[in-house]
């Protein structure tokens, strides 16, 4: 995309959701005004995360390096604490209603 200023705390949470480990967001360096809404996008995600029993630390990782061998480390070294089972989402599990 050229710029991802739109994509907010949804799509994070729903590609968590779906089973992903980890989602990644590159930043650009050289714009940081732009980076602000992604920052806060990513908190908000991480509280959502959290609040349905899902650690949302390391799974959504901002990258901020102008340097493609530094992304590329990033990139390859980055694990998740916790992860999603794809089959078994703890997300849906929580907001499932029980008919009655």
């Amino acid at each position: 995309m050229h710029s991802i200023g739109r994509a907010g705390h949804d799509l994070m949470v729903g590609a968590i959701a779906l089973g992903y480990q980890q989602v990644f967001i590159l930043l650009n360096p050289n714009k940081p005004i732009e980076n602000e809404p992604l920052i806060a996008q990513r908190e908000l995600a991480e509280t959502m995360l959290t609040g349905v029993g899902i650690s949302g630390a390391g799974q959504i990782v901002l990258l901020d390096n102008a340097d493609p061998d530094v992304i590329s480390d990033r990139l390859h070294q980055n694990h998740p604490k916790e992860l999603v089972d794809p089959h078994h989402s703890a997300l849906l599990e929580h907001h499932v209603a029980t008919p009655g």
